[in-house]
């Protein structure tokens, strides 16, 4: 049997986005623990795994803050070349302990990613090893001065024998 087959090759864009490992558009991007009132960086890769070049619109979106506030750091750039990639930077900051979430959309040409979505997830916690930022509460004080009082009667009881004794 012969036969002859013929089409139309096209070009497009195919957008995909990493940090570390592959997200999907839709996906979640579950970044774990981080320190509430600090500042974390969340770096992406944006690739264009396509054959014409993908055209990013910028300012990328960041909506849906949960217990947190993110800005974008680094925009990417404008145009990906076919196989080529960008860097987007996005500055997270967990505003108290618990969960945290937000997302990002990124608008552009590739035909069945646009615009390209996923959630960040989180978990805010205290800073490790001091001070949590919470300040005191009125039961740490009352020890303080708990303490502070016993102090003063020992000083107190010890000159008492002192005087007694000399």
């Amino acid at each position: 049997y012969n036969w002859t087959a013929d089409g139309t090759g096209t070009s497009a864009p195919e957008m995909g986005v990493s940090r570390g490992a592959a997200l999907v558009d839709g996906g979640t991007d579950a970044v774990g623990n981080a320190n509430f009132g600090a500042a974390s960086t969340l770096t992406y890769t944006i690739a264009n795994t396509g054959n014409v070049a993908l055209t990013i619109t910028n300012p990328v979106t960041i909506a849906g803050l949960v217990n947190c506030t993110a800005t974008v750091a680094t925009a990417p750039a404008a145009s990906v070349a076919a196989a080529g990639t960008t860097t987007l930077v996005i500055t997270v900051t967990p505003t108290a302990a618990g969960a945290f979430s937000f997302t990002v959309s990124v608008v552009n040409n590739d035909a069945d990613e646009n615009p390209y979505n996923w959630t960040v997830s989180g978990t805010g916690t205290k800073k490790s090893g001091g001070d949590d930022d919470e300040g005191c509460t009125t039961s740490e004080g009352q020890f303080s001065w708990l303490m502070l009082a016993g102090v003063l009667a020992s000083l107190g009881f010890a000159l008492r024998l002192r005087k007694q004794t000399a």
